[in-house]
C-alpha cells in the first residue's frame, strides 16, 4: 500500500496520516506533501500511489490540478479531497475523486471512508475474470470492468485497459462473476455498478461517458439496485 498525502497545514497532515495508520496494516510507503509541486515532481519521476489525499486550495499549482494530472497517469488510483471548502465538491466529479471530505468533518468521515478502500482493496487482489481465446489469456480486474455486452457469437468486455472479446455465453459470465456490485440492465448487457457516476430515467451514464440503455421491463430493479448500493456507501 502506497500513500501521498498533500496538505499545506501539518496538522491535517498527522491527523490523516494517524488515521491511515490505525485502518491499514500493510502499508509501504506514506510520503507528506506540503505542495503540489513536490508530489508533481515525484510522479514525473515515475513515484506512484495508490491512494491520494488532496487538499484543494494550495500555493501553487491547487489540488484539483493535481487530481487532473494523476489521472493522466493512473485511471484506477483512489483520489480523496480534504478541504476546509465545499465549493469544489462538484468539480471533484471532473478528476472521479473517491470521496470529497470536509475538513470539519473528519473524524467522523475518514475512518469509514478508509475501511470501505480498505475492504474494496482486499476484495480486489482476489477479483479477476479469466477471458480464454483460442490465442491467448487474459486476466482482468473486476474493478476495472465498465460493462459488459453480447454481440453476436461473442461477449464484449469494455474495460479501463480496452476491449475484450470472449466467445461465451453471457449468462454463463454472469454466473462466474458472481459479483454484488455487476447489474444487468437489458437481456445481453451487464454493467458495473461502481463505475455509475448518473442515472438518468431510462439510461445509465458511466465514469468513462458511455451512455447505457435500461430495458423498460428492469427500469425499476435496476434504480433500485443501484440506490442500495449508493446508500451503503453514505
Amino acid at each position: 500500500m502506497k500513500i501521498a498525502i498533500l496538505d499545506d497545514e501539518q496538522i491535517y497532515l498527522d491527523l490523516i496520516m494517524q488515521e491511515v495508520h490505525r485502518i491499514f496494516q500493510n502499508i509501504e510507503r506514506i510520503c507528506q506533501y506540503v505542495d503540489s509541486e513536490g508530489l508533481l515532481h515525484d510522479l514525473e519521476e515515475g513515484v506512484s500511489f495508490d491512494i491520494y489525499f488532496l487538499d484543494v486550495e494550495l500555493p501553487g499549482a491547487d489540488g484539483m490540478e493535481t487530481a487532473r494530472k494523476i489521472r493522466k497517469q493512473d485511471a484506477g488510483a483512489y483520489i480523496i479531497f480534504i478541504t476546509a471548502f465545499a465549493k469544489y465538491a462538484a468539480e471533484s466529479y471532473e478528476v472521479r475523486a473517491y470521496q470529497y471530505i470536509l475538513k470539519s468533518q473528519i473524524s467522523e468521515k475518514l475512518p469509514k471512508v478508509l475501511r470501505l478502500i480498505a475492504e474494496e482493496l482486499q476484495a480486489s487482489m482476489v477479483e479477476y475474470y479469466v477471458i480464454e481465446t483460442p490465442y491467448s489469456y487474459a486476466r482482468i480486474a473486476l474493478r476495472d470492468i465498465l460493462y459488459i455486452y453480447k454481440e453476436k457469437k461473442y461477449v464484449i468486455f469494455i474495460t479501463m485497459q480496452g476491449d475484450f472479446h470472449q466467445r461465451r455465453s453471457i449468462s454463463k459470465i454472469w454466473e462466474q462473476l458472481g459479483h454484488k456490485n455487476f447489474v444487468w440492465v437489458d437481456r445481453g448487457v451487464i454493467v458495473n455498478i461502481k463505475k455509475v457516476q448518473r442515472v438518468m430515467k431510462s439510461e445509465l451514464i458511466l465514469e468513462n461517458g458511455s451512455a447505457i440503455k435500461i430495458s423498460r421491463s428492469n427500469l425499476q430493479r435496476v434504480r433500485a439496485e443501484i440506490a442500495d448500493f449508493w446508500r451503503g456507501k453514505l
